[in-house]
C-alpha cells in the first residue's frame, strides 16, 4: 500500500486482537515550525484528520504532498488543487538528494513511532521496511531522533549504544521482497492452521469411536462376568443340594 501498516509479532505470530493494528494513525510530535497541514487523504476519516500522524507526515503520498506544498511556496502562481494533483507522482520522490529537508521529517515521524512501540509494548526488535525505506539514510537518522526522544529515560544498551541501537532498529532481511514474504507465509499460516484443525478434528471424532468401543467392550466384560458368576451360584446350588440328599 502507500500507507504506513504497523504489525506486531509475539511469539512468531502476528498479533490480531479487536483488529490488525494501525499504528500508522498514531500521533507524532513534528519538528518545531512544521506548517505542513497533514496529507489529503487524511481529511475525511483518517484519526486526527491525518495531520502531524505517522502516515500523515511520512508516508509517500504525504511526502509527496509536502514535497508539492514546499515548491509552491516558492512557486506563488500554483493552486492548492495543482498541488494535491502533482502529489499523485510519487517518482519525485527518488530523485530528491539525501540532504532534502523532506527527509527530517519523515525519519522523525518514524522516530516518533518506534519510541511509541518501545514504551507502550517493550518491543524486543523494531524491523523497518517498504518503499520509503529504500532511502537507506533515513535508518541513521531514525536510530539517532529515537535516541533523543527518549532523552536518556532508559538505561538499556539496545537504545543507548550505537551498536545496540543498529541491532534494535533494523531493516528486513527480506528487503523489498518484505510484503510478498509477509503475504506468502500468512497464508502457509492459514493453511497450516486449517490442516491442524483438521487433523485434531480427526483425532476427536477417532477418540469418540475409541470411547464407544471401550464402553461397548466394557459392557460385555461385565455381561459375561455376570454370567460366570450366576452360573457359579447355580453350581454351587446344586452340589448344596447333593451334599444334602446324601446326609439323608
Amino acid at each position: 500500500g502507500t500507507g504506513v501498516g504497523v504489525g506486531l509479532v509475539v511469539n512468531h505470530k502476528p498479533v490480531h486482537g479487536l483488529m490488525h493494528p494501525e499504528g500508522g494513525h498514531i500521533a507524532i510530535s513534528p519538528l518545531e515550525d512544521d506548517g505542513f497541514a497533514g496529507y489529503s487523504w487524511g481529511t475525511e476519516r483518517s484519526p486526527y484528520g491525518g495531520i502531524n500522524t505517522v502516515e500523515g507526515v511520512t508516508s509517500s503520498v504525504a511526502l509527496t504532498e509536502r514535497l508539492a506544498h514546499m515548491r509552491q511556496q516558492q512557486d506563488k502562481d500554483k493552486t492548492t488543487t495543482t498541488v494535491i494533483a502533482n502529489a499523485q507522482e510519487r517518482d519525485m520522490l527518488k530523485d530528491l538528494p539525501d540532504a532534502h529537508p523532506i527527509w527530517d521529517h519523515a525519519s522523525n515521524a518514524l522516530a516518533n513511532l518506534c519510541v511509541t512501540l518501545i514504551l507502550l509494548l517493550s518491543v524486543e526488535q523494531i524491523v523497518l521496511g517498504g518503499g520509503i525505506m529504500n532511502r537507506t539514510i533515513l535508518y541513521e537518522r531514525i536510530r539517532s531522533q529515537t535516541q533523543n526522544i527518549l532523552n536518556g529515560y532508559l538505561d538499556v544498551s539496545q537504545v543507548t549504544t550505537e551498536n545496540g541501537l543498529k541491532d534494535y532498529i533494523s531493516c528486513s532481511c527480506w528487503g523489498e521482497k518484505g510484503g510478498l514474504v509477509g503475504a506468502l507465509s500468512l497464508a502457509l499460516d492459514a493453511y497450516e492452521e486449517k490442516e491442524e484443525k483438521k487433523k485434531k478434528e480427526k483425532h476427536v471424532a477417532f477418540s469418540k469411536d475409541c470411547d464407544m468401543e471401550k464402553e461397548e467392550s466394557y459392557k460385555r466384560d461385565i455381561e459375561m462376568k455376570m454370567t460366570i458368576a450366576k452360573s457359579i451360584i447355580a453350581f454351587s446350588a446344586i452340589g448344596l443340594i447333593y451334599v444334602l440328599r446324601r446326609s439323608h
